[in-house]
């Protein structure tokens, strides 16, 4: 029967009744036909409203407000809980029940409402009824009609269900997910920062019994996922592995998957077996620090061919040390599988900080000082693939160098200054953990100077070499028979560092400044001798450019 005919028909029971007890004909029971209604209906596709059985939804911890239509004159309502009542039961106790629940409900002028004792329209306005607060779970309602003149109660047939909303202000933290070695803190705030490939464990504080939450990414149209997406722990939607069921005596703790980019997290809640569900409004900003594990090879550019060294021979290329610059030369870092959120640049290791250090300081902080976080590029953008980044210097000592790199949306370079709403989330650039290391052949370009006069024969002769490098050795060689000639010499000036080279002697040689003296000794006949220049740490050896000539006196 439709709703607008049982309202036609109880009007009619209704008149007849009250003319029965006006004239004396005997009374009837409350009608359990009256129709009942709510304020907001559901809207769940598995909910099918009925004369039986009506469903609602409120927001969390709201009231729902159950109307009453063309209610009986003389008659009042009452809103009680079903499940207090078990229906089953022989007739005198479930009345026994249902009194016990009315003087219960007594003082509670929400779940009651009296009908006027007579009735002449049937405009007459609905009764009210106000369910309590729905907070953690559904909950069944069945209005009871007592006639109080006549202690007479009957159920009505229809009964109410009012589903409990998703509680969406629950507080929400998050932190790194826990390893062996360390607990990390809980972030109350809206960003927390992870490392590469690593995920992130979030807290619903106070979670609700029966809800489930889930990690969902943060999409422009907040769409009502699917039952499908819901279910399956695929759906792209979706970052925890595992649904958290609440219990209201601990919070839910969701993991999500691994990150590899910045990603907005906010958590669905769903109460299980329905789609009563919503997002909480708390979310998460998961920042990604830079991939350290890049692979980094090296690219050597045209000037670290002969040219740089004025085409001087090589004279030894070991194999050990595939990179290889000639003096002054340049060369650049190959990042591969570069981040196209990250900006990169090539920093002077600290290990090496000493590499370009001005000899003679009294103080071995003094000469660090100025190198500590040496640049040697400029900031380069990641592409998603392959990114070249050349040095920005030219090379003169064996530098080993390391990579920085940035979140472009929100890192910086540098700290930002106190009282700066970026402060307390900056992060330090990350260091990759690959270095490079180049190794650069002696400079060719030292001046070589012959005796001016010719010498006697028999003479020991110095030829001298200006303008040397730290921890070259030199060594002069017949140019006609490619023989060494004399011992070789070191430029070894004394210096604070303590910095050593191991197993090769570099006890003070006489020398003024920068110049290394190399002595000839008992020289017969006119001679011309080249330079060879040495790097003892690594090996490599060129051919000085100017040649040492040598004439006996006749």
């Amino acid at each position: 029967m439709e709703t607008n005919d049982l309202l036609r028909q109880n009007a009619r029971r209704d008149a007849r009744d009250q003319l029965a007890r006006r004239i004396g004909l005997g009374y009837a029971w409350p009608l359990n036909t009256t129709v009942v209604s709510t304020e907001h209906v559901s809207a769940d596709p598995e909910d099918v409203n009925t004369l039986q059985r009506i469903y609602s939804k409120v927001s969390f911890n709201h009231t729902e407000h159950i109307f009453v239509h063309q209610p009986q004159a003389g008659v009042k309502y009452w809103l009680v809980d079903e499940e207090t009542i078990d229906f089953g039961a022989p007739p005198p106790d479930k009345e026994a029940a249902m009194r016990a629940q009315l003087k219960a409900l007594a003082k509670n002028q929400d779940r009651q409402a009296m009908a006027p004792d007579y009735i002449f329209s049937q405009d007459q306005p609905n009764l009210v009824l106000t369910t309590p607060s729905i907070s953690n779970r559904d909950q069944n309602f069945v209005i009871i009609a007592e006639d109080r003149q006549r202690q007479l109660l009957a159920v009505l047939q229809t009964r109410i269900t009012v589903k409990a909303g998703v509680d969406i202000n629950l507080a929400v933290s998050a932190r790194p997910a826990k390893t062996a070695d360390s607990t990390p803190p809980w972030v109350r705030g809206r960003r927390v920062t992870i490392d590469y490939q690593t995920t992130v464990q979030v807290r619903v504080r106070k979670a609700q019994a029966e809800c489930l939450y889930r990690l969902a990414d943060v999409v422009v149209a907040d769409p009502v996922p699917t039952e499908e997406e819901v279910a399956s722990p695929e759906g792209f939607l979706f970052r925890s592995a595992i649904d958290q069921l609440g219990e209201n005596v601990r919070n839910a703790l969701l993991t999500s998957e691994a990150f590899a980019e910045n990603t907005e997290l906010q958590v669905y809640a769903r109460f299980a077996n329905t789609v009563n569900d919503g997002y909480l409004l708390q979310r998460v900003l998961v920042m990604v620090r830079p991939n350290r594990g890049l692979q980094i090879s090296a690219e050597l550019s045209d000037t670290t061919t002969k040219e740089a060294a004025n085409k001087a021979p090589v004279v030894e290329n070991p194999a050990n040390h595939p990179h290889t610059v000639y003096y002054q030369g340049s060369a650049g870092l190959v990042l591969h599988n570069t981040q196209a959120s990250t900006a990169y640049r090539i920093k002077l290791h600290d290990i090496d900080i000493a590499a370009d250090v001005e000899v003679g300081s009294e103080s071995a902080t003094d000469d660090l000082r100025p190198h500590m976080g040496q640049l040697w590029s400029e900031p380069a953008n990641g592409n998603g693939g392959d990114l070249t980044i050349p040095c920005s210097r030219s090379f003169t000592n064996d530098p080993t160098f390391q990579v920085e790199a940035i979140d472009l949306q929100y890192g910086s370079w540098t700290s930002p200054a106190e009282g700066d709403p970026n402060y307390q989330d900056w992060d330090a650039p990350v260091v990759l953990e690959q270095t490079v290391q180049f190794h650069v052949y002696p400079d060719p370009s030292p001046t070589v100077v012959s005796p001016p006069e010719p010498v006697p024969a028999g003479s020991q002769v110095i030829v001298a070499i200006q303008d040397t490098q730290e921890g070259v050795s030199y060594q002069l060689f017949r140019k006609d028979t490619d023989q060494p000639v004399g011992e070789p010499q070191y430029h070894s000036k004394n210096k604070t560092l303590g910095f050593s080279i191991v197993g090769v002697d570099l006890s003070p040689n006489a020398f003024v400044g920068d110049v290394v003296q190399l002595v000839a000794p008992d020289v017969q006949e006119d001679l011309k001798l080249y330079v060879k220049a040495t790097k003892p740490t690594s090996g490599l050896t060129i051919r000085l450019t100017q040649l040492a000539t040598i004439k006996i006196a006749t």
